[in-house]
Formats: C-alpha cells, structure tokens, sequence
C-alpha cells in the first residue's frame, strides 16, 4: 500500500542505502505481522541508524525485543 511504500522510502533514507528483497520482506513482517505503526518502524530505523547499526540482524533483533517488551496492543499505537 502506499503508507508502507512511503515507509519503505523513509526508512531506506535513515538507513543511507536501497533495500534488498530481503531487507523489504522484513519491514513487511514488522508491519504486516507484527503489526508495528509506520512511525514505530521509522523511529526503529532512526534508534538504529544513529547507533550506527544498519544492519537488517540488528534491525531485526531490535524490532523483536521492543514487540516482546510492548506488546502487539501498543506497537500500532
């Protein structure tokens, strides 16, 4: 959809490089799955990037630890 175009665009920015499939495939699943809001997943991106960390593992571990401490209720918040 379009939010989540718009989302990966934003987030690639952040990030400073172009998304593989793979890397697009997981910010589908924190959205689609996970149920995470486009300004979670952007702020996600934001934490990361300024960490220096734009790996999608890393990424990925992060989105996991905040979905297990927030809980599916919160994250489309």
């Amino acid at each position: 959809d379009e939010e989540f175009s718009a989302l990966l665009y934003a987030v690639q920015q952040y990030l400073g490089k172009t998304f593989s499939a793979i890397e697009c495939e997981k910010f589908a699943y924190f959205y689609d799955v996970l149920h995470m809001s486009c300004e979670l997943l952007e702020y996600l991106a934001e934490y990361c990037a300024e960490g220096g960390h734009t790996s999608i593992r890393y990424i990925e571990k992060v989105a996991l630890n905040w979905y297990q401490e927030i809980g599916r209720a919160s994250c489309r918040e």
